[in-house]
């Protein structure tokens, strides 16, 4: 996973979204992050599927990465 950051945004309750290369977004509230997406690796986004009964999905990119 590639974690170097692309984008930072904080509101005025100094909660911070973090967005990485490699596709992930880390929420961070009270010194506790947690992952919100996780993502495929920086390039082409090759497929995508969504489940229809449950709140998922997957992805696959040009590193031939399965993401869930």
């Amino acid at each position: 996973m590639n974690y170097k950051i692309r984008n930072v945004w904080i509101n005025d309750e100094r909660d911070i979204l973090l967005w990485t290369k490699g596709g992930e977004i880390f929420e961070i509230q009270d010194n506790s992050p947690k992952i919100c997406l996780r993502g495929n690796f920086d390039g082409e986004l090759w497929g995508l599927c969504v489940s229809p009964k449950k709140d998922i999905y997957y992805t696959v990119g040009e590193d031939k990465l399965l993401g869930v």
